[in-house]
């Protein structure tokens, strides 16, 4: 669990059960120390004195390597449950492939027929990987879906995606699906072979719940078994820049380790033990330059967890404060002043800079010019003139994109806001006239679907999504 998310989670845990509030988390690949976190974090609020034993205790009791597993608390008790009807396992076979043979392996899966489902890191990668195998195979062939598509054209992209290989779609007999992490969770697809970059194993898991998902489908005769294939290994544990990126070395650096003890995975009866072990304070046994290479990466994401508390810890707010007597008094802090401890800035955008971490983002509204106006993608139809219409104005609104990292990256992002706000204060005043649009930042495309932000011209291209043109580029 990433750890502002974690960081939310036991913060939030603790006021709702200061309120009574009941909770139910559902994860099919949660490590057993952020459970006990959670459990621990509940109980803090329901006023339960825990000492430092009884919290080891609780700690060594949620080890407990069962799938499925229940862990709950009464208010005052931590219980588990693991007896369930056994489920029928299901057998992927691993194997390992590098980028320059990833054509022939993707031309070998679909000759006699298949889905072959290609998740990547980032988009830019999806990006490059999409274009190389559409020169290849041909554009029909290749479908490309990222967050870095227009909101209602991403919406068209997954609906097209469930049309063709959802449950019970009317599948083509070849496919090529290139994704991001946008694929790996809520949509119910299915993939006839999957092959994914290295990642945490945890998301690896994920990634393959879109393998062979639909059981009562009939595959091709050359896809009856499922397989998975990993891109990104190495003996060196050197890893692609832009998944380090992402994930940090340290936990690609545990998941490449444990996964290539498996030739493959029993799911689920391996996904508990892949889990614990990866994310295990346990360390690994490497020698020589490993052995540093290890050690490095693991202070690094040491440093880099404790900077991401500190941080939160800034803009959190107090735990509630709970005392008892005969009648059970709660007493609780509240957010009163919490806004105007002088850290916060003025502007929205730039407020939420400060209180996100890790993966910062800016989301814009994207219009295109038409004529002297502007309008949405999906019509020709000038709209600039009809901001006041509420329909309108909330359409418009529907076309956000989260624009590329470059944008949102520390050195940059503060930049891209205030040229963001000028912009706006120029082009789309009116804006702040309508209820769905006021203190949003928009802007429009020209002729060629292009927008020069920081020096920087972008590009938005309905297959490809929004990318950085590189200079000399067309």
């Amino acid at each position: 669990m990433p750890i502002p998310l974690a960081m939310l989670v036991k913060e939030s845990l603790t006021w709702m059960a200061s309120y009574g509030v009941p909770v139910i988390l559902l994860s099919a690949t949660l490590p057993s120390k952020s459970r006990s976190e959670i459990i621990l974090s509940y109980l803090m609020g329901r006023s339960t004195k825990i000492s430092k034993p009884e919290r080891e205790e609780v700690k060594v009791k949620l080890e407990n390597r069962a799938y499925p597993l229940i862990t709950y608390t009464d208010g005052n008790n931590v219980k588990t449950e693991t007896q369930f009807v056994p489920i029928e396992n299901k057998m992927v076979k691993v194997n390992s492939i590098d980028e320059d043979g990833l054509i022939q392996l993707v031309e070998s899966m679909i000759k006699d027929g298949g889905v072959v489902g290609i998740i990547v890191n980032t988009v830019k990668r999806g990006q490059n990987f999409a274009k190389m195998l559409s020169d290849y195979f041909g554009d029909d062939l290749v479908l490309l879906l990222h967050s870095g598509f227009i909101a209602t054209e991403r919406v068209k992209k997954e609906n097209e995606l469930l049309s063709i290989i959802g449950k019970k779609a009317s599948r083509p007999e070849r496919k090529i699906i290139i994704g991001t992490q946008v694929i790996e969770q809520s949509l119910d697809i299915d993939f006839d072979v999957l092959i994914s970059d290295l990642a945490p194993v945890d998301l690896l898991i994920q990634r393959i719940g879109r393998l062979h998902r639909h059981d009562e489908r009939i595959k091709p005769a050359s896809h009856t078994n499922p397989r998975l294939y990993i891109l990104g290994k190495n003996s060196q544990y050197d890893f692609e820049e832009g998944s380090r990126n992402v994930y940090g070395d340290y936990l690609l650096m545990r998941t490449q380790y444990f996964i290539d003890k498996y030739s493959e995975i029993a799911i689920p009866g391996d996904i508990s033990d892949l889990v614990q072990d990866v994310y295990s304070d346990d360390d690994i046994d490497f020698s020589g330059e490993l052995k540093e290479r290890y050690t490095l990466y693991k202070e690094n994401n040491k440093e880099l967890k404790q900077h991401k508390e500190n941080i939160a810890n800034t803009f959190r707010i107090d735990n509630p404060i709970v005392s008892q007597n005969k009648k059970r008094i709660v007493k609780k802090n509240n957010l009163i002043g919490w806004i105007n401890k002088g850290i916060m800035d003025n502007s929205d955008e730039k407020g939420f800079a400060q209180v996100r971490d890790g993966e910062q983002t800016i989301e814009v509204i994207v219009v295109k010019k038409i004529g002297d106006g502007y309008g949405v993608f999906d019509s020709d139809e000038d709209i600039s003139k009809k901001i006041n219409d509420e329909i309108v104005a909330k359409n418009i609104a529907r076309n956000t994109l989260t624009l590329p990292r470059f944008f949102s990256a520390v050195y940059n992002i503060d930049k891209t806001i205030d040229e963001l706000e000028k912009y706006n204060n120029k082009n789309l005043s009116k804006w702040q006239k309508s209820i769905w649009l006021k203190g949003c930042l928009g802007i429009v495309l020209d002729e060629n679907n292009e927008f020069v932000l920081c020096g920087k011209c972008i590009k938005y291209d309905e297959k490809y999504g929004i990318c950085i043109l590189e200079e000399g580029s067309d």
